[in-house]
């Protein structure tokens, strides 16, 4: 049986001439049961949708919804969506017909692919010579889609664009390849009928290697490279966004923390210091990149400090203690630390945020010192007083004593004169 459905190199034909074989025989058993709202093939259910409601109308649904973000990012939104579902679509079709067919070889599992794409509406698929379809991260997939119901239906509708459209033909077809080859696979549409081009042309690649496999093309054909604009590598969008934000917030988040007049460390498990900011480099002497590697013990005077972080922090999620630390120049310091559990480069790390109590310390001491001599000197005070009213009880007896000697000399005179 000559290849009707689909067009592939000279050395596959075979394995896809017995598929085609297959996918027909599958297909010829439809049946249509519109009083049960129904249509099966090959005893499962099947439904129809209409081509532009998947594409060109979509694309505009997806427009108007978000019409207050701009047009890239509603691009970029449809593009997701109809990319993902197709892209899931094939995994789950594809496995269905490999146990069907009894399929292992990923060649021979892929055979059935582009021949289900053409008698499901998709498109015709067109393999060219130079891919090199292997089951790692090698794969390399070029092809056309000379009839792809995404640009047939922009052009239907007499629109036409200034990106590649035909975005569920390229998950699908990935999709199918993904499962066939045990690979995570994604295919980026570079030209398109759609957008005035002459061909629906796609790459089919690893996620890794595909932007590596696009600019190596576009070298080897030069006359194409003006041609080949706003195509988007799938999930580059969405990625592109969230690494944007991310950037913007680490940013953030790093004026933050360079300019924190507090003293900023990040320490790992095994307390290390990752990375500390300028205050910490002012309040302990070393240059901020000599502070990193540096082990908390080199700072801090009690050994078992970090040990005793690790286990408040394990108990009740958070630390607060004090330390007593030494800078370079072996100053010393009282300080106070608060430690938190965050994530740093895609990683759990403690962030140390610590205040210079020494001050507050000293005045403490201070204040208790001034105290003690106080109280020391009211001790005197009241040991001296002690004393003289000891004297003056003293002197007051003898007082008493002297008068009672007169008096009774005075009573012994009288009675003598008497």
């Amino acid at each position: 049986m000559a290849l009707t459905t689909v067009s592939v190199p000279e050395q596959f034909a075979p394995i896809f001439e017995r598929a085609q074989e297959y996918v027909a025989k599958f297909f010829s058993e439809r049946k249509d049961i519109p009083e049960k709202g129904t249509i099966e093939i090959f005893g499962q259910r099947y439904i129809l949708v209409r081509a532009s409601s998947m594409s060109v109308e979509f694309f505009e649904m997806i427009q108007k919804l978000y019409a207050d973000k701009g047009e890239a990012e509603a691009l970029g939104v449809a593009r997701s969506l109809l990319f993902d579902i197709a892209h899931t679509m094939a995994i789950a079709d594809a496995r269905s017909f490999a146990e069907r067919m009894g399929l292992d070889d990923p060649i021979a599992k892929l055979s059935a692919g582009p021949i289900q794409f053409a008698h499901s509406g998709f498109s015709f698929v067109d393999i060219s010579g130079d891919s090199k379809p292997t089951p790692d991260e090698n794969f390399y997939l070029l092809y056309d889609h000379p009839f792809s119901f995404e640009s047939d239906s922009w052009l239907a509708a007499g629109k036409h664009t200034d990106f590649p459209v035909c975005v569920m033909n390229a998950g699908y077809a990935s999709g199918w390849c993904e499962h066939s080859f045990g690979v995570p696979l994604v295919a980026t549409e570079i030209l398109c009928r759609a957008k005035g081009d002459d061909h629906c042309r796609f790459i089919m690649a690893h996620p890794s290697r595909i932007e590596g496999y696009i600019a190596d093309y576009l070298r080897q054909q030069p006359g194409l490279a003006q041609h080949v604009t706003r195509y988007e590598i799938p999930g580059f969008f969405s990625r592109k966004k969230i690494e944007d934000e991310l950037a913007a917030r680490e940013e953030q988040y790093r004026g933050i923390f360079e300019a924190s007049t507090n003293t900023l460390l990040i320490v790992d498990d095994e307390g290390t210091i990752i990375h500390a900011n300028p205050a910490a480099s002012a309040l302990f002497g070393y240059p901020v990149d000599d502070l990193k590697g540096l082990a908390l013990t080199r700072v801090f005077l009690d050994p078992d400090f970090f040990s005793g972080v690790q286990a408040q922090m394990a108990a009740a999620g958070g630390f607060q203690g004090e330390v007593v630390a030494h800078s370079k120049s072996r100053r010393l310091y009282h300080l106070e630390v608060r430690g938190a559990r965050f994530r740093y480069q895609k990683r759990d790390r403690l962030l140390l945020v610590i205040h210079d109590i020494t001050e507050r310390k000293d005045a403490q001491l201070a204040l208790r010192r001034a105290n003690d001599l106080l109280e020391q000197r009211v001790t005197e005070r009241t040991r001296q007083i002690e004393a003289v009213n000891a004297e003056l009880h003293k002197l007051n007896a003898q007082l008493r004593s002297a008068r009672d000697h007169a008096v009774d000399a005075n009573r012994a005179k009288s009675a003598f004169l008497a």
